[in-house]
């Protein structure tokens, strides 16, 4: 990628390893993707004991309407063709995923059970 865009989706804090991530469920203000060629997102779970985090990406022409559970490519899945509408993170791990592309727009929802700390990292190149 010749340059990158590097941003937490969850609190919009750039670059993402800045972040601190978020404990309590979250849906990310909205990101314009339009003059992106890759994007890839990283979900993070760290400091859990119990519960989950459940990830999702919406993506938005207008930034007004929203088409939720975007279709991604599960990237940490042995078989490439794999797609999924949401990463469920259990432990102290991570997932990556490629959404697909055609939205002008992109946000993402954490939906928290019990405890843990959550990111989204999101990469995007032009």
């Amino acid at each position: 990628m010749p340059f990158t865009d590097s941003i937490d989706l969850l609190t919009g804090t750039a670059p993402a390893e800045l972040s601190v991530g978020v404990t309590t469920t979250t849906t990310s203000s909205k990101f314009d993707v339009s003059q992106r060629d890759q994007i890839v997102v990283q979900f993070v779970c760290t400091n859990h004991a119990a519960g989950n985090g459940v990830f999702s990406l919406d993506g938005s022409n207008d930034g007004v309407n929203w088409t939720t559970g975007l279709a991604c490519q599960d990237l940490t899945s042995t078989n490439a063709t794999t797609y999924v509408t949401s990463k469920t993170l259990s432990s102290n791990t991570s997932a990556m995923v490629r959404p697909t592309q055609g939205f002008r727009f992109i946000r993402c929802l954490c939906t928290i059970t019990t405890d843990g700390t959550y990111n989204a990292f999101m990469e995007s190149s032009s």
